[in-house]
């Protein structure tokens, strides 16, 4: 696999070091913590030569997100939202205009 998608990683901003001591040697990590109270963070372990490049996310209130710039063959965008079930009616909507919004950046998102 290239790539690796994982949701509720528990880790704040130290646990950053954390992830990438378990990163095989290719890959690199990319992740978001939550910064108020406990749980949720995203974080994408990904293949090197896709040249990940992480870009501004959009701010989404309750959420967690990670957008990721893929280049390979051809350029993919890759979104990574953590939303937790108490914000899920107020957050969805504005997290679909969001995807909307990158889809016409990038017409291969994932």
């Amino acid at each position: 696999a290239d790539l690796a998608c994982i949701t509720e990683t528990w880790l704040g901003q130290e646990g950053s070091v954390s992830l990438s001591e378990m990163c095989p040697d290719g890959f690199q990590i990319m992740h978001q913590p939550r910064f108020q109270g406990r749980g949720g963070g995203v974080a994408v372990i990904v293949r090197e030569s896709l040249k990940p490049r992480r870009i501004p996310a959009p701010e989404v209130v309750g959420c967690e997100s990670l957008l990721l710039r893929l280049d390979s063959r051809v350029q993919l965008g890759l979104l990574l939202t953590y939303l937790p079930p108490s914000c899920m009616a107020t957050a969805l909507p504005v997290l679909l205009e969001a995807v909307a919004g990158l889809a016409m950046e990038f017409p291969r998102l994932m």
